[in-house]
This record gives C-alpha cells, sequence and structure tokens, in this order.
C-alpha cells in the first residue's frame, strides 16, 4: 500500500485548518461566563535531589528504585473576569512512589490552587498562558506510618484550547509547578515537577438580564 506525499498531507491540512480557526457570531466564552472543567495527565518529577539525600542519609538507607512518571488530576472550576482572563479555583491528587532498602514510601499530593489564564485571540482554536499558585498538602506512607508535609506552590503553564461545541472544549497544557514539602526522617522531595495535562470543561454562560416590564 502505498503512502500519501507529503504534500498531499499539507493540503489537507491547510483545508482544515480554517474550519479548526473559524470564530461563528460566539465561539469564546463571554465575560461572567463559568466553567467546570476535569484534567487528567502525566507528570514528570526530578527526583535527584530527593534520592542524593536518601542515599547520603546517616543511617545508610539508599533508594532502590523510583517512579518518575506518575498520574496526576485535577478539578477546575473558572470564572471570566474577562473576555480573554479566566481565574480558577483548581484541586487536584498527585502520586509518588519509591522504594526504599528500608521500606516502601508513598506520597499523595493535593493541590488547592488559583489559576489564571490568558487567552487573547478570539479563535475556535487559542493558544493561552497562565499562572497558579496556592497550597499544596502531602500525605506521606511509609512503612505504614503515615505523616504530612503541607507546603506551597507556585507555577507557569502554556496550552492550547479547542472550542469544539458551543459550550464544550478540550485542552492540552503543559504546568511546570514548584513545591518542596520535607519527609520526615527522609529529606526535601519535590512536590510538583512538570504536568501535561488532557482537558475537558463544559462552559455556563451567564444568565440574560430581565428586561422590564412596560406600563
Amino acid at each position: 500500500m502505498r503512502q500519501a506525499p507529503l504534500s498531499h498531507i499539507f493540503s489537507a491540512l491547510a483545508l482544515t485548518a480554517p474550519l479548526l480557526l473559524a470564530s461563528p457570531a460566539h465561539a469564546r466564552p463571554v465575560e461572567d461566563s463559568g466553567r467546570i472543567g476535569f484534567f487528567a495527565g502525566a507528570r514528570y518529577i526530578p527526583h535527584g535531589h530527593f534520592i542524593e539525600q536518601v542515599n547520603h542519609s546517616a543511617d545508610g538507607d539508599k533508594v532502590t528504585s523510583e517512579v518518575p512518571v506518575g498520574f496526576a488530576g485535577l478539578l477546575s472550576f473558572g470564572f471570566r473576569a474577562l473576555p480573554t482572563l479566566e481565574v480558577s479555583l483548581e484541586f487536584g491528587l498527585l502520586h509518588d512512589h519509591f522504594q526504599l532498602q528500608s521500606g516502601n514510601l508513598q506520597i499523595y499530593t493535593v493541590p488547592l490552587n488559583a489559576t489564571v489564564r490568558w487567552a487573547p485571540l478570539d479563535t475556535k482554536l487559542y493558544p493561552y498562558l497562565g499562572a497558579c499558585g496556592g497550597y499544596m498538602l502531602s500525605f506521606f506512607l511509609y512503612n505504614e506510618k503515615e505523616s504530612e508535609g503541607p507546603t506551597s506552590g507556585f507555577g507557569g503553564l502554556a496550552g492550547v484550547g479547542w472550542d469544539f461545541m458551543p459550550s464544550w472544549s478540550l485542552m492540552v497544557e503543559d504546568r511546570y509547578v514548584f513545591s518542596f514539602p520535607t519527609v520526615p526522617k527522609l529529606g526535601e522531595l519535590n512536590a510538583g515537577g512538570n504536568i501535561l495535562w488532557l482537558g475537558l470543561s463544559y462552559q455556563f454562560e451567564p444568565e440574560a438580564p430581565i428586561a422590564p416590564h412596560g406600563r
């Protein structure tokens, strides 16, 4: 079976791009509208600093294995403050896992963030930039002993959204978060990292004002 020439592929992309970018009368969310979205993704966590601390600890413990990529989930409640600016309250769940000589370490982190997204283009397919910050609560389960590590977290993000239906959007977002709680007796851990999200959101339109009745 012959493969399609590159020229045919580029021609197809050129024909479909205007359909994705076309803006109907109301392609983008309007001011004062609300949005609820769910994001799921993969999270890459640089563990080098934590592993070095454990391997050089006074008790002689060692990290025997790690999982540098973990699952991440996020629920977002957004409000369109301006036509190009959305403010969201978000909470989610992040997971880390280490195997040490002394036992198993599981980390579950719950981010509670405020996030701002700026999307200047009034098109169906649009890029955006943003920032996030807030509270990160990490739960450590180490050899069946539980402890907590609350700390702050902040980061930057960039993504692309696609309003494929009047009230529905798909979003691909890359976010890097800085957050460093301390695991008791082991050291400082990176509870943030680089997260690649795929999101689906639903837009709630603001209620239309009620016209006053004439006399």
